[in-house]
């Protein structure tokens, strides 16, 4: 809500909120299932890696499905190079380095306080 009223509504804003929404559950569900039991340098790279395929694979998929065609019908664009390759090059790639760094950036800060959390 707070964001609306900063930026205004807009279709395209609430278009990248969802996308947003989508990618946070994608890295976060199954970084919390590989972790809520168990907390290992094993389980921190396992939980690293699916949560990357788990990012990279919906949202490249939703890229070329749905976000992509729906940003272009509503902020009129058109692309100069197939979607297929836009997904492949720009979004699969960017997704894979994001998946990687987030997912770094949160084991580092999880390992230091989950046992805070856990009380």
């Amino acid at each position: 809500v707070l964001y609306f009223l900063i930026t205004g509504p807009s279709i395209a804003s609430l278009i990248g909120v969802g996308t947003n929404l989508l990618a946070t559950l994608t890295i976060c569900l199954p970084m919390y299932y590989i972790l809520h039991e168990k907390h290992d340098l094993k389980r921190y790279i396992i939980a690293i890696v699916v949560s990357t395929i788990s990012l990279t694979f919906w949202l490249s998929i939703g890229n070329w499905l749905v976000i992509t065609p729906l940003y272009m019908a509503v902020l009129g664009m058109k692309l100069t190079l197939p979607l297929s390759q836009l997904v492949l090059y720009g979004v699969l790639p960017f997704n894979l380095i994001k998946g990687v760094i987030v997912g770094t950036v949160f084991v580092l800060v999880y390992a230091k306080i989950h046992v805070w959390l856990d009380n």
